[in-house]
């Protein structure tokens, strides 16, 4: 199994990163595999890389009339589960969008579960099932078919217990008879007993600004950004709908002008980039396409 390793701030006061840390920023630690784990045979996952695991996930076959995948807390670990699904298959892992906040308040609906089984395999929760209908096929069934959302979990580092998220791809129905899915991707909070929201620590393109907060995916490395994770060019576009070239420099004059009442850049460098559009040809008429008609 291999990671890869972009960059380590904050939350681990310059120890050693444990492997497959993709980033630890606003004390969110995230790891992110070289591929999606494969839940179907077994697959374990050690959320903060400390040798100890704290979730397996595994098919538990045919049971009865019905076939799921499923996972487990290990240890004294637990997971965010509702209530029970269908005959003995166990309590349904929760699936959530993101931003939902892991570690708030709790309900009879959604509640944390700890596994009882000493080898981890009595106390599943069921990530998919196929049911069967009235005419013999099978009903696809769980929070996790056919769509991404991710699952909450609350463990144990040392004698400090932390909420984390685990990010799940569920198959829709080229599954066929099995319910699997694909795990992305991992995070936790390193702050004890503080809860997390489902999401916090993807940031793709590293402008400090969740993915699932930033309007302006994409931004290049080293931009400066707004609360959005937009920046200035890309909120002024140089190929956008400009009607003349004064357009676009006011554009650019009033998003530059925001980012210095924000604080994220200075005026100095608010004049340079102003000059810069003025100089630029941005809105301006193609020449050389009015020079062929």
């Amino acid at each position: 199994m291999s990671f890869r390793l972009i960059y380590v701030c904050l939350a681990l006061a310059c120890g050693l990163a444990p492997a497959g840390l993709v980033s630890a920023q606003h004390t969110i630690a995230y790891y992110h595999p070289a591929a999606p784990l494969y839940p179907l045979f077994g697959q374990e996952l050690d959320l903060n890389g400390d040798g100890q695991v704290e979730c397996r996930f595994y098919s538990s076959g045919w049971q009865g009339f019905y076939y799921n995948t499923s996972a487990s807390g290990v240890g004294t670990a637990q997971l965010l589960v509702t209530p029970s699904g269908p005959g003995d298959s166990g309590s349904y892992l929760a699936g959530w969008n993101p931003g939902f906040l892991i570690g708030g308040p709790t309900s009879e609906w959604v509640f944390w579960a700890a596994d009882d089984a000493p080898n981890g395999y009595g106390g599943a929760y069921v990530l998919g099932v196929w049911l069967p209908d009235w005419i013999g096929s099978f009903i696809p069934d769980g929070d996790f078919y056919g769509t991404t959302a991710f699952m909450g979990i609350h463990f144990q580092i040392g004698s400090d217990w932390h909420y984390g998220w685990v990010r799940i791809r569920g198959e829709g129905a080229e599954a066929f008879l099995w319910p699997q899915g694909w795990i992305l991707d991992w995070a936790y909070e390193t702050r004890p007993n503080t809860p997390i929201l489902a999401g916090a620590g993807i940031d793709a393109d590293q402008d400090g600004v969740w993915d699932y907060l930033d309007q302006c995916p994409g931004t290049p490395a080293g931009a400066v950004v707004d609360a959005n994770g937009c920046s200035i060019e890309q909120l002024c576009p140089r190929d956008g709908p400009w009607k003349n070239h004064g357009q676009y420099v006011s554009q650019v004059q009033a998003v530059a002008a925001r980012f210095v009442r924000e604080g994220l850049i200075t005026r100095s460098q608010a004049d340079s980039i102003l000059k810069q559009a003025a100089a630029s040809d941005c809105g301006k008429p193609n020449t050389r396409a009015n020079d062929r008609h």
